[in-house]
């Protein structure tokens, strides 16, 4: 971001951040019904510090698409101590 801030120096005044969840049709599967989101894992990665998961397949809420959008939620957290919302 700093890269475009020199270029676009008020680039900020003008974005508008949204967060589309809504689709307007079911683009996914759930495989395993039995992988609970207890079941899955965090996105910190065991024994490797400063590796984070993003995606489907790791601990966050929702169902299908939902859980990748709620991951990067969790792993911003996890890399900066901040909450987005």
């Amino acid at each position: 971001m700093d890269a475009i801030k020199r270029y676009f120096p008020d680039i900020e005044k003008h974005i508008i951040w949204k967060r589309e969840t809504s689709l307007t049709m079911v683009d996914g599967a759930q495989v395993n019904i039995d992988q609970t989101q207890k079941k899955r894992p965090d996105v910190r990665v065991p024994r490797f510090e400063n590796l984070f998961l993003v995606g489907d397949s790791v601990a966050a809420e929702g169902g299908g698409g939902d859980i990748g959008n709620e991951s990067v939620l969790l792993t911003y957290e996890a890399i900066t101590g901040n909450k987005l919302r």
